[in-house]
């Protein structure tokens, strides 16, 4: 259960911390107080989705602490806590914050999480339940959901959409071969021709680079020649530059010979400048011989080059890439020629992998059918205490064909419901009243026995007999509630504590009386003079008489259009036009329980009024 909660600068919330005990708690206030804010607080600890504009005017961040008690955890909660390795005993504290510029922080037990993490926690520690809920019912497409939420197989859900992941992996792959042939096909004489076409070139992956290369040398020849002959000449013909260096080395060695072999590193040196001056010589000769002066290579050479870029331009792709458009238009040529085998591989693997969801696929399927045998008992049970003891609930599990087939298996699910005996099975969305889909509802919620059930305005566009049929439920629930409306009867007849928030500042009240006289002055003591007057008696009692009588004509007057009004807003929140507009059913439904409490406040003062107006009354008597 929630033991507390502790808000920071959430919209119209400064600073507000709550602390709940066992048992109903209810939260009221005038439209527009501040009510749906705690939904949004306790929501961020849940997971929900965190926006900037829940920030307050003027403040940098938000916090939002809520603290669980874990005596009645769920063993799918603690295997949670302990999959993330989270340390928890008793006890949950959640904490997370928001700043301005978007960047949050969540904290579980002190420890960093994310909020995926948080939203799963938060399933299994509170049900939220609003005024809108019994909607998702009336759309078949949610009961699928809501049956396999019921039941327990989610591994073999979750087999059934793996199963369905690899047949659609497997059916595509062959679905994409079957158009690659259909493509080769149309292209096979052209494939042919590119294939010839590319194996006489024979390209290589560089060899635009490598021709290039040589073709400019080519282009250059007779300038390298000339430059390499020069530099031939100046080391043989024109000096003698081995003889010099040999010559150095004769006198060295006799000027080493007087200095006991200080010189020997210069004697090395020459050695090596010789040797290094005989390799040049030789290579100059050698790559003198390698430049090619043949003018018929060079125009092989370019032949070869416009040929390769031309196929190039083509194809579309670059001349390196050559060699793999060769390969490509290979391999689509052997897609054809292997095709009828290939296709035949791939439809086997697929055909297996149909049937390997088909199987797990049937075995969901049989355990939806148990799972709604199972809600439709519990639901039916849980009717009679709603006054729905009549009522026939069936959830219809049906197999689709092959087009329906998804990762959720191979089931429409559907709830139908008779209303009374006589009348015929059908759709909920077709058979069921508002007021009827909202007991519906609440029966689900109940069969889920939560430890905590937080309803928003529960009793919003529900008739007179509804509400008092949801009131004897709540009055039995054994859980623990939190709820928030305006309904003044409801609070009153549950009997609880009242957080009520009024002007941006939260109260506690420990009933509904003690809520109701929070503005009434004190009473002063008693003087004579304060009695009412005899009825005779001045002009200044016949003129609070009269204000009397008008007061109470006025409050009649008034509470006579009000119930008009009411009349005329159930009519319009039952409206199909109304009801399926969940924006329009807000707000008339906030307008017939502001409508509803100032009726009471009508009542209230009509009540002393004539309360008043009897002392005179009775005063006029006596005398």
């Amino acid at each position: 259960m929630l033991q507390s909660l502790s808000i920071r600068n959430v919209v119209l919330i400064d600073k507000l911390d709550l602390d709940f005990k066992s048992g109903l708690s209810v939260l009221t206030g005038e439209t527009g107080a501040g009510k749906s804010i705690l939904l949004d607080s306790l929501g961020l600890v849940l997971g929900n989705r965190a926006e900037t504009s829940l920030i307050r005017q003027g403040e940098d961040k938000l916090s939002v602490t809520a603290q669980f008690s874990l005596q009645k955890q769920t063993p799918a909660l603690r295997a949670l806590l302990d999959e993330y390795e989270i340390e928890a005993d008793d006890e949950l504290l959640i904490k997370r914050s928001l700043t301005r510029d978007g960047k949050g922080k969540i904290f579980i037990n002190d420890q960093p999480a994310g909020a995926k993490l948080l939203k799963e926690i938060g399933k299994y520690l509170v049900e939220v339940h609003g005024q809108f809920d019994n909607q998702g019912l009336l759309n078949p497409a949610n009961h699928l959901d809501v049956l396999d939420a019921y039941g327990a197989y989610k591994p073999l859900a979750e087999r059934t959409a793996t199963a369905f992941a690899a047949y659609k992996k497997a059916r595509a792959a062959r679905q994409e071969a079957e158009k690659n042939i259909a493509r080769a096909k149309e292209d096979e004489e052209n494939l042919r021709h590119w294939v010839d076409e590319l194996e006489k070139m024979n390209p290589r992956p560089d060899e635009e680079d490598e021709l290039g290369k040589k073709r400019q040398e080519m282009m250059n020849a007779e300038k390298i020649i000339d430059s390499l002959n020069y530099a031939y000449g100046a080391l043989t013909e024109r000096a003698d530059v081995q003889g010099a260096i040999r010559s150095a080395q004769s006198a060295m060695d006799k000027a080493n010979t007087l200095v006991d072999g200080r010189y020997q590193t210069i004697i090395d040196m020459l050695d090596q400048a010789l040797i290094d001056i005989s390799e040049t010589v030789n290579e100059l000769e050698e790559v003198s011989h390698n430049v090619s002066l043949n003018q018929n290579e060079l125009e092989n050479i370019e032949e070869r080059l416009y040929a390769l870029r031309g196929l190039a331009r083509k194809h579309n792709v670059a001349v390196s890439d050559l060699p793999q458009t060769l390969a490509d238009f290979r391999n689509r040529l052997s897609t054809i020629e292997l095709g009828e085998e290939g296709i035949a591989a791939l439809r086997k693997a697929e055909d297996t992998a149909k049937l390997d969801y088909v199987k797990a696929a049937n075995e969901l399927s049989s355990a939806r059918q148990a799972a709604a045998l199972q809600l439709d008992n519990k639901v039916m049970s849980e009717l009679p205490p709603l006054k729905m003891e009549k009522a026939r609930f069936v959830t219809v599990v049906e197999k689709t064909d092959e087009s329906g087939w998804s990762e959720k298996g191979f089931n429409n699910v559907y709830f139908t419901v008779a209303t009374n005996p006589n009348s015929p099975q059908g759709p909920l969305n077709k058979i069921a009243s508002g007021g009827e889909l909202a007991r519906l509802r609440f029966a689900e919620i109940v069969l889920e026995r939560p430890n905590l059930l937080f309803l928003d305005e529960p009793t919003n566009h529900l008739d007179i007999y509804t509400r008092e049929n949801l009131t004897e439920a709540l009055m039995a629930y054994t859980g623990t509630l939190l709820m928030v409306t305006h309904d003044r009867h409801l609070m009153n007849s549950l009997g609880c504590p009242i957080l009520y928030l009024e002007d941006g500042k939260a109260t506690l009240y420990p009933s509904y009386d003690a809520l109701m006289g929070r503005a009434a002055p004190a009473a002063a003591p008693e003087k004579a003079g304060d009695q009412p007057a005899k009825a005779g008696y001045g002009k200044e009692q016949r003129r609070r008489r009269a204000e009397l009588r008008a007061k109470i004509k006025a409050c009649e007057d008034e509470m006579e259009a009000c119930g008009a009004r009411e009349v005329e807003l159930d009519n319009e929140i039952n409206s199909p036009e109304v009801y399926n507009d969940p924006d329009l059913l807000r707000q008339k439904s906030d307008e017939l329980s502001d409508l509803r409490f100032h009726q009471e406040e009508l009542f209230a003062a009509w009540e002393k009024a004539m309360e008043e107006q009897e002392q005179y009354e009775q005063a006029a008597d006596e005398e």
